[in-house]
């Protein structure tokens, strides 16, 4: 859908085939002037004002919403009907059935768009990408103690995969630029198989990725993109691979794996080095990119630093406090917008402060269920960044990636024991 420049209609750019639209007599084209009686407004966010609508039709038995259309210059009602959820529980997101029908529906359909390798299509970033999509969506399946075969064959997929070549190194040598991208993988995978280390080669793959994560550590502490010196845009490190690297590598150490101590220290100190003195984490040291910080980004640093026994220090404990103030804002972060609402799902819930967790929740659980798409899957959402750029990147990833990200998210949200081997309590550190 596309806004007027009234902020009072929507254009229907397109509809989804299959979906309640479609089969409701929805069309492209189509102005949406009311839906449920309730013009969109230009008040805060107007696709919020019609997902309330969407909501309130599903909590009635007669599950149905009149929308109120221009076609052809002609206006018109067309009957869409919902299907009947049910209202939120007054304890949501906890003991809420509407939540876990929609997060039981996501992980659904991603048990059934894993293709015969055990991976999800992607498009983006080759092997390393589709390493990415696979931890995050076998994550999702774990987490909700669903489809369990599925969760198999997805770490038997990742395993493999990431001895498998990369098809940007080819780029390498045919534009002699530093596309590598290999660090991506190797600070997600283990977020997945330190959940079954014992599964499909897994703790042989945990031990290499122990070592590669420290030998591809540049000088700074800090973690790039991959190694081999600036990329092909002329910079180095960015922050929030050193978030994963470093979360990873305190998994890997309580896994019981051999870890190279002085590496860790030096991406700990790297990540707090990236944090201004308001606790807010920027991009990266270099001129131009640090002080300016990012909720999310300072949500996955403390994320890293709580998972190497760093969760109460005295940068930790600013950093959370960021994240706290700045923490409606998670959708506006850098590139990836889901990328930053894991992160702040992930720093909630390994706060230990279950307010902070019922915060984020009611934060985004109209963003969450305004994100759905009728066959299970949610789709990525539109920003100010996205438009101005003219790409967005998690629509590029695919659905897999959004859908993998947000059943996470409520997996997190609904469960207070979800993913136990991210969140249990970490070796102790000494405090810096």
């Amino acid at each position: 859908m596309t806004l007027d420049k009234a902020g009072q209609a929507f254009k229907i750019a397109t509809v989804e085939v299959g979906g309640p639209a479609e089969r409701g007599g929805l069309r492209a084209g189509d102005v949406i002037l009311a839906l449920g009686g309730k013009t969109p407004g230009d008040r805060g966010d107007p696709i919020l004002a019609l997902e309330r609508q969407i909501e309130l039709a599903e909590s009635r038995k007669d599950a149905a919403l009149e929308a109120t259309v221009l076609r052809d210059g002609k206006r018109m009602t067309v009957t869409v009907e919902v299907e009947f959820l049910g209202a939120h529980a007054a304890t949501c997101p906890l003991q809420c059935r509407k939540c876990a029908t929609v997060r039981d529906r996501a992980v659904r359909f991603l048990a059934d768009t894993q293709n015969a390798q055990g991976g999800w299509e992607t498009p983006l970033g080759g092997n390393n990408g589709r390493i990415v999509v696979a931890t995050l969506a076998g994550l999702a399946l774990h987490g909700a103690r669903k489809h369990p075969e599925a969760v198999r064959r997805a770490v038997e997929y990742v395993v493999r995969t990431l001895d498998a070549p990369d098809p940007l190194e080819r780029l390498r040598s045919e534009q002699g630029a530093n596309w590598s991208q290999v660090n991506w993988p190797l600070a997600y995978a283990p977020l997945l198989l330190t959940a079954m280390p014992q599964e499909g080669g897994a703790m042989d793959a945990l031990k290499a990725i122990a070592h590669k994560l420290i030998d591809n550590q540049e000088a700074s502490g800090g973690y790039a993109h991959g190694p081999g010196g600036p990329n092909a845009l002329d910079y180095v490190e960015l922050e929030i691979v050193s978030n994963y690297a470093l979360a990873s590598l305190g998994l890997l150490r309580d896994r019981g794996l051999a870890v190279d101590a002085a590496g860790v220290d030096r991406g700990l100190a790297y990540i707090q080095a990236c944090m201004a003195g308001d606790g807010g984490v920027a991009y990266s040291t270099r001129p131009g990119q640090a002080g300016h910080g990012d909720p999310g980004r300072t949500a996955g640093a403390f994320f890293a630093l709580d998972r190497n026994g760093l969760g109460n220090s005295k940068a930790a404990r600013k950093m959370l406090r960021y994240f706290e103030r700045g923490m409606d804002t998670l959708p506006a972060g850098h590139v990836s917008p889901m990328m930053h609402l894991l992160a702040g799902a992930m720093a909630a819930r390994a706060s230990g402060q279950k307010g902070l967790l019922r915060d984020f929740w009611k934060c985004y659980r109209p963003y969450l269920m305004a994100s759905r798409r009728h066959a299970g899957a949610f789709a990525a959402r539109p920003t100010r960044e996205t438009r101005l750029l003219r790409s967005n990147i998690d629509r590029t990833l695919g659905p897999a990636w959004t859908t993998a990200t947000l059943a996470l998210v409520l997996d997190l949200a609904l469960d207070e024991n979800a993913c136990p081997h991210l969140f249990r309590a970490p070796s102790p550190r000494s405090k810096s």
